[in-house]
């Protein structure tokens, strides 16, 4: 942690990854293609993986500040 704060980021920025990728993944589910939708379900699970990871790694940050 200590390293990633050295290089600037910041708890802030892991929160907002956070929240841009919850955000990413509603997106990729409800526009899906009729032809394709097993798949983009499946991405926008993918997707829906990061934020719990992005938020932890922010608490991490956080203490570090």
């Amino acid at each position: 942690m200590k390293k990633l704060h050295e290089m600037g980021l910041t708890s802030q920025m892991a929160y907002m990854g956070g929240l841009v990728g919850i955000g990413l993944s509603i997106l990729t589910w409800a526009f899906r293609d009729g032809g394709k939708r097993e798949s983009a379900e499946r991405l926008a699970i993918f997707i829906g993986l990061w934020p719990p990871t992005l938020i932890q790694l922010g608490r991490a940050l956080a203490d570090q500040e």
